[in-house]
This record gives C-alpha cells, structure tokens and sequence, in this order.
C-alpha cells in the first residue's frame, strides 16, 4: 500500500475527488486557508463511481474522498490497486428508495 506524508508532498495544488456539497468544500478550503497551510485543492469530477480510485492509483489525482472503507478494500483487491486509507472524513446519510418498501419496518421484514 502507498504511504502518504502530506508534510513532505512536493506540490502544494492537490488534484482530488471528493462527494460533498459545495458548501462543505469551502469549508475545507477555509480551514486550508486560516491555518495557512499552502495547500490549495483542484477538485476534479468523475461521472463513474469506478474511476476515481483508478485515477488516484495512475498518480492523475491525489486524493479521494467518495467511498467507504469496505469499498476502497474491495477495489484494491479486485483491480490490484496499491492505496490505502490515509484518515477518516465526514460522511453523509443515504437516503434510501424504494417502489416495493415503504418503511425501515417493512424493509426489516423482507431481509435476511
């Protein structure tokens, strides 16, 4: 797996993908910012849920933040990537749909 040291990065523009809301990532470039970090982020959209870790493993991107930890591990193994969890970040709540289910009470009957 890649070992990441942001300290010791050479470029200071970091090229990352991340699912948020607009708002949340002005919130990071603010804490960028005060803290005066020299870290400037290049958000980079992807239209397939499939290629951003491909991108982070070809060093097109630097960084992502779209996934859960069981998914990264999923992806590593199956398309031989080497990346790894660098931290934990926010997530947020899915909400769920359904034409055949219409409660959590419901959904819990037809599970296994």
């Amino acid at each position: 797996m890649k070992d990441i040291n942001l300290v010791q990065m050479e470029r200071k523009l970091l090229r990352l993908v991340l699912v948020v809301l607009p708002i949340h990532l002005e919130r990071y470039k603010k804490v960028l910012d005060d803290e005066n970090s020299g870290i400037y982020l290049d958000v980079v959209v992807f239209d397939a849920y499939n290629l951003p870790n491909e991108a982070l493993n070809n060093g097109e991107i630097d960084l992502n933040s779209f996934q859960h930890k069981a998914y990264l591990e999923n992806e590593c193994k199956a398309q031989g990537y080497d990346l790894t969890a660098i931290g934990d970040t926010s997530s947020a709540p899915l909400t769920l749909y359904s034409k055949k289910v219409d409660s959590l009470k419901a959904l819990k009957r037809i599970s296994w």
